[in-house]
């Protein structure tokens, strides 16, 4: 049976417990526990036209497909349901659920993914795919296990040095971790305020009206960035998912399932060919897998050859969850450094930019050298990106090449303009046509308060970091089952 005929056709209970290949028993084991975990209200899916003799149930492709989804998911799913401590409110069942296994839940969350993944009806995958919350699950995993794995090889690597040496290292990745942490806070307060004042439309309009403005680097780099969007894309930025208000991947699974036998309004029985969650899985399809193919084209950096880069990942297709190993390692993340203020090297860094920035920049030649060698990246900055923007050079120079010294030359930019005084530029050089933007004089006092608060909260308690990457999400999981249980927050 073709994907698209899936739908066309409805389907009794027994027919999904063939195609899963369960047995009756645990059918309807794995049929009660969603039906108790989601809230399903079983009346929506009797027979329509009333043959409802021996309890049948009918169901369209759509919601047959979705409820396959949670029936393979729910035997993995992190807590028993069915214990007899979990049935009962009390300190027992508040145990249970403080106590559910970050890796349990990660097995859970792969099973869930890799059933979205064997949806027959394709339509449905790329719908699915298009929603916030399975890209925010699919990104948390992906770089949960990206860390893990360099987690593996950085402890592999101090395996082979003697202790002093091993010491040398932790001591530069936990700077390279502060140093990174300041720089991405910085440019998000940055990009908050261009967005808040349209500057990237106006520059972008005053260099097509030949008004020839101030050079800026950032909004440069951010045309630039802007510009590995494919041509003609229908996705507006690198996150251009659809808003769906659910955090829990499952949940969204159910909601779906229980609007999947809504009827469209010209039509009056809930099953018909019309049904309207169908009807816009359908109608947007084309839009969605274009959308998901730009994603990937932007996510490979392969802009231009759209035929190939089609052919290559056809992820709504045959995508699935592949794993090296079954075994799901806990990360973990251990600082029991006492002394908070001698914590951050970047905290002692900023601190000793900020005092000395004013008399550093009044001395002889200093300001020259600075200005100099801003100018000259500047350039080649600009340089290098006609080989990415310029039809005339592309596929000169290999675009991976061009990209990585772009991110580089661009980086160094902004930690040249660490060390130059903007007083002093404006007091020396008031007809200097570029922009200098000192990020520790703009960042680096909200920074040292929200690493001292951080880390205050760190030391002031017993908490112990596993994961710092899925046990947020665990700890989502754990609120949201207490919500549901009891009927408030917790």
């Amino acid at each position: 049976m073709s994907s698209d005929d899936i739908v066309k056709t409805l389907y009794s209970k027994e027919d999904i417990r063939t195609e899963l290949g369960f047995t009756s028993y645990k059918f309807n084991k794995n049929m009660n526990m969603i039906i108790k975990l989601f809230k399903i209200d079983m009346k929506k899916f009797h027979d329509y036209k009333g043959q409802d003799k021996n309890n049948q149930y009918t169901f369209n492709g759509v919601a047959k497909e979705l409820i396959k989804v949670l029936l393979k998911s729910v035997d993995y799913y992190p807590v028993d349901i069915a214990s007899k401590g979990f049935k009962q409110n009390g300190k027992t069942k508040k145990e249970i659920i403080d106590n559910i296994d970050t890796s349990s839940y990660m097995m859970y969350i792969h099973q869930l993914m890799k059933s979205i993944n064997e949806i027959q009806y394709k339509r449905l995958v790329s719908h699915i795919h298009m929603k916030d919350v399975y890209q925010n699950t699919k990104a948390w995993l992906s770089v949960g296990e990206s860390i893990n794995k360099k987690e593996q090889e950085l402890y592999q690597y101090m395996s082979t040095l003697s202790l002093h040496k091993r010491i040398e290292l932790q001591n530069e990745v936990v700077k390279s971790i502060d140093e990174t942490i300041f720089q991405f806070m910085a440019k998000e307060h940055r990009n908050t305020q261009i967005k808040e004042n349209n500057e990237l439309e106006e520059y972008t309009n005053a260099i097509k009206e030949g008004k020839y403005p101030n050079k800026d680097y950032e909004l440069n780099h951010l045309l630039y960035k802007k510009n590995e969007i494919p041509l003609d894309s229908l996705i507006k930025d690198v996150w251009d998912y659809d808003e769906t208000g659910h955090i829990e991947l499952d949940w969204l699974i159910a909601d779906m399932l229980k609007r999947s036998q809504q009827a469209d309004a010209y039509f009056i029985e809930s099953l018909d060919k019309k049904n309207k969650l169908r009807k816009n899985i359908h109608k947007d399809s084309i839009k969605n897998i274009s959308k998901l193919i730009d994603h990937e084209l932007v996510k490979s950096n392969r802009k231009w050859d759209i035929s190939s880069a089609y052919k290559r990942h056809q992820f709504w297709n045959n995508a699935k969850m592949n794993r090296d190993t079954p075994k799901y390692n806990a990360l973990y993340y251990k600082n029991d450094t006492l002394n908070i203020e001698n914590q951050s090297n970047i905290i002692k860094k900023i601190k000793t930019i900020e005092a000395n920035l004013e008399d550093a920049n009044k001395q002889p030649n200093y300001l020259n050298y600075f200005l100099q060698a801003k100018f000259d990246l500047e350039r080649l900055e600009s340089e290098l990106m006609k080989y990415s923007i310029n039809p005339t050079y592309i596929n000169k120079i290999n675009d991976d090449f061009i990209r990585y010294a772009i991110e580089d030359v661009h980086n160094a930019i902004i930690k040249i303009d660490r060390y130059i005084s903007t007083d002093e530029v404006k007091l020396n050089y008031s007809n200097i046509q570029m922009v200098v933007r000192n990020e520790i004089m703009e960042q680096g006092s909200y920074f040292v308060t929200q690493k001292l608060n951080a880390l205050s909260k760190v030391e002031g308690s017993d908490f112990h970091f596993g994961n710092f990457i899925v046990d947020p999400l665990v700890e989502n999981f754990r609120r949201a089952i207490k919500n549901r249980r009891y009927g408030k927050k917790t």
